[in-house]
């Protein structure tokens, strides 16, 4: 709902940057961009920053050592395609170790995170260049969605008094914010 948090702007800018350029090459990409295209190569590189800083070839076994998630965002669709697929991916293993009665097994969830971070900076995948939907219809479908989670100790919805959270249905948001 907001266009400072989409990925699509990222990569785009990424990719202006090497239109009708193509002596762009890297030892890891070369397989996936033969012809040295330039904007595939700064789609990649743009990818790689936002994810693990150091670029992670395709037979790795784990990411490379460094500040993984170093500039780390919450962008739609990196979260979706990225983050949200490592979660379940370590959950999966986490799960599968404990039925085995073993601990975590880390070479397993490294191997794992080292694939989906190929994977996420190789792939073309589009993403929205401009928000989709609107900002206090979506908090309000996500608080509604939500509402159990922010139950206190005591079983009371709300701050201490005991007042709701979050705008009464119907409630323009913006137009209260702003005296309207």
């Amino acid at each position: 709902t907001d266009s400072a948090f989409l990925l699509g702007p990222w990569i785009e800018s990424a990719r202006r940057l090497g239109e009708g350029r193509s002596d762009c090459v890297s030892s890891i990409l070369d397989k996936d961009n033969p012809s040295g295209d330039c904007q595939r190569f700064l789609e990649w590189n743009a990818r790689t920053q936002i994810t693990t800083w150091k670029p992670t070839s395709k037979e790795s076994t784990a990411i490379p050592q460094g500040p993984v998630d170093y500039a780390a965002k919450h962008w739609f669709g990196l979260i979706r395609d990225y983050y949200a697929r490592r979660a379940q991916l370590t959950l999966e293993q986490a799960v599968k170790d404990e039925a085995a009665g073993r601990p975590l097994n880390k070479t397993a969830m490294n191997h794992f995170r080292a694939q989906l971070a190929y994977a996420f900076t190789t792939s073309e995948n589009k993403y929205p260049m401009s928000p989709i939907g609107k900002a206090t219809a979506v908090s309000r479908v996500m608080y509604d969605k939500y509402a159990e989670w922010f139950v206190s100790c005591d079983g009371r919805k709300g701050d201490e008094d005991g007042s709701q959270n979050g705008p009464e249905p119907g409630v323009n948001v913006v137009a209260v914010e702003e005296g309207r």
